[in-house]
């Protein structure tokens, strides 16, 4: 009878100890700027440099705000 007490309360514990850690608030703003959750960064991400520096070919990758109809 004492294992069944004991074995429930771990499970008890270990039940509150994971409603916690899901209730948390998770990652906050870090103040860099960058996109979070899919979102477009308010700053942008531009790596600007000069046209004389780039070198041909390459991928460019634009972000759709919304999908054509």
């Amino acid at each position: 009878m004492k294992i069944t007490k004991k074995l429930g309360l771990a499970a008890g514990l270990v039940s509150i100890a994971l409603v916690v850690t899901a209730c948390s608030g998770g990652g906050g703003d870090d103040g860099d700027g960058a996109a979070k959750n899919g979102e477009l960064s308010p700053d942008g991400d531009i790596n600007a440099t000069a046209a004389a520096d780039v070198e041909q070919g390459g991928t460019l990758t634009l972000p759709l705000s919304q999908l054509p109809s």
